[in-house]
C-alpha cells in the first residue's frame, strides 16, 4: 500500500481497515457495471428440516438459499471470479481503477515502447474449461495434435485494461495461492508434485543426520521429526484434494521410500526376505501408514466443518461450499470428475460398519445432517469408527477372534 512503510507495525492494521474499505464500496461498483457474480445455492439447517444437504448428487433444479462468492482474499492476496471474459476484462480494469482511489496499486505489466522495457504482470488471469469443452478438445482427429490452450486460444489471450494505457493483465495456467497450486484443468497434480519435491528435498537435506541417523538417534524421535517435517511438506492442503489412485499411489510410494530409507532396509532384502511395510513401520515406532495419516487429517478438518455454523443468519463459506450447487445449472454427458467432495464421501464409507447402515445416511450421497450429528453429539463413537475404518492396527485387533 502506498504511503506505509514496511516494518511499521500499524502496515498490517491500517491495511486490513482500507481493504475491507475497498472491498465493501466494490460491491456497488459491480452493480453500477452490471458485472455478473457467481451464485451458488446450499442447504442450512433448519430444525424441522430432516436433511440439511448432500455431499454428492445435489438436485440443480432444486433453489436452496442463494449466496454470492465471487472473491477470496486472504491479507494482500486477491482471487476474483468471474463468469465471462468480457466481465473479467471490465471488473479488472474497474479493480485497477478503484484500489488507486484507496492508495493501492494492482502489479499489472507495461507493454514494450520505444522509450522503456517492457515488464511483466505479477497479477495474472486464468481460464477454466469446462466440461464439455475438455471432452471436445478430447474427442480431436488424431492429426489435430493442438492442445488445450491452442484450443481455446481466443479465451487465454493477455488483455489491456480498458482506460489505462499500456497497461495488460497476462493468462496462465497454474498459479500459487496461498502455498496451494491451482491448474486450469482443476487437476491436483502440478500441486502434488509440487508436495512431493518440496518433501523429498527436506528429507534428502536431513537425512544423515537426522531421518537416516539410527546410531545415536532413536526410532521414536526419528519418527516424530519426520512427522513434523516431511509429512507437513507432503500433505499440506491435502484437506481440498480430490485424490485419484494414480495421485495416491504417487504419494504412497514416496511415503515407503522414506520408511525404508530410514529402516536401512534394501530392495534386495525385501525381495529376498518378502519384508513387507508394515514390518518396517513398526521398526519405526510402530509409525502410521499412508493412508491412515492422510485419512486423519482429513477426518480432523471434517471435525472442524461441523462445529462451523451452518443457519442462515450465522454461516461459514468453507461449511457452505461443501453441499452446494450450482441452482439451474445442466449435467453434461458422461461420468462427473472426481471432486473433492467425492474423495470426503469415499472416506465416509470407511466409518459404515454394515452396507446398510443407516447411522450415516441410507443413501449412496452423504448426507450432511447424519454425519455432522455424528461428530458433534457423539464424537466417541465418531472417533472409534474412524480408528476401525482407517487404522490397520485397530482393524486387526478387532478381527484377531
Amino acid at each position: 500500500m502506498v504511503g506505509v512503510k514496511q516494518g511499521d507495525n500499524l502496515a498490517p492494521v491500517l491495511f486490513l481497515f482500507v481493504m475491507q474499505a475497498a472491498m465493501e464500496t466494490l460491491d456497488n461498483v459491480w452493480r453500477e457495471h452490471n458485472i455478473t457474480t457467481p451464485s451458488f445455492s446450499w442447504q442450512p439447517e433448519v430444525e424441522d428440516e430432516p436433511n440439511a444437504g448432500t455431499l454428492t448428487g445435489q438436485n440443480p433444479k432444486r433453489t436452496g438459499s442463494l449466496f454470492d462468492f465471487w472473491r477470496s482474499l486472504y491479507a494482500d492476496d486477491g482471487a476474483f471470479i468471474y463468469a465471462s471474459r468480457e466481465d473479467m476484462i471490465q471488473g479488472t480494469s474497474l479493480l485497477h481503477t478503484h484500489f488507486k482511489r484507496f492508495g493501492m496499486l494492482m502489479h499489472t505489466g507495461t507493454r514494450a515502447t520505444a522509450t522503456r522495457n517492457g515488464s511483466k504482470s505479477k497479477t495474472e488471469a486464468m481460464f477454466f474449461p469446462s466440461d464439455s469443452t475438455l471432452r471436445e478438445h478430447a474427442q480431436l482427429d488424431d492429426n489435430d495434435s493442438r492442445s488445450l490452450e491452442e484450443y481455446t486460444k481466443d479465451s487465454w489471450a493477455d488483455f489491456d485494461l480498458l482506460g489505462v494505457d499500456g497497461e495488460y493483465i497476462s493468462f496462465t495456467s497454474k498459479f500459487c495461492y496461498l502455498g496451494t497450486i491451482i491448474s486450469s484443468n482443476l487437476s491436483d497434480d502440478a500441486d502434488i508434485s509440487r508436495r512431493i519435491q518440496q518433501a523429498s528435498k527436506a528429507f534428502g537435506s536431513l537425512s544423515a543426520g537426522v531421518f537416516c541417523n539410527r546410531k545415536y538417534l532413536s526410532p521414536k524421535i526419528r519418527r516424530r521429526l519426520f512427522m513434523a517435517i516431511v509429512i507437513n511438506l507432503l500433505l499440506w492442503g491435502c484437506e481440498t484434494w480430490a485424490l485419484t489412485k494414480q495421485q495416491h499411489q504417487r504419494l504412497e510410494s514416496c511415503f515407503n521410500k522414506w520408511i525404508r530409507a530410514m529402516t536401512g532396509t534394501r530392495w534386495k532384502e525385501i525381495r529376498e526376505n518378502r519384508i513387507s511395510n508394515k514390518f518396517l513401520r513398526e521398526k519405526l515406532d510402530n509409525i502410521d501408514s499412508f493412508e491412515e495419516i492422510y485419512a486423519t487429517r482429513c477426518f480432523n478438518w471434517l471435525e472442524k466443518l461441523a462445529d462451523m455454523p451452518a443457519t442462515i443468519s450465522d454461516s461459514r463459506l468453507p461449511r457452505m461450499l461443501l453441499g452446494a450447487w450450482c441452482f439451474g445449472g445442466k449435467r453434461v454427458n458422461g461420468r462427473p470428475r472426481h471432486n473433492t467432495r467425492r474423495a470426503y464421501l469415499n472416506l465416509v464409507d470407511k466409518l459404515k460398519f454394515e452396507t446398510l447402515e443407516i447411522f450415516l445416511g441410507n443413501n449412496k450421497k452423504g448426507e450432511l445432517r447424519c454425519i455432522f450429528d455424528l461428530i458433534r453429539h457423539n464424537p466417541a463413537e465418531f472417533q472409534l469408527r474412524v480408528d476401525q475404518g482407517t487404522c490397520a492396527f485397530v482393524k486387526a485387533w478387532l478381527n484377531s477372534d
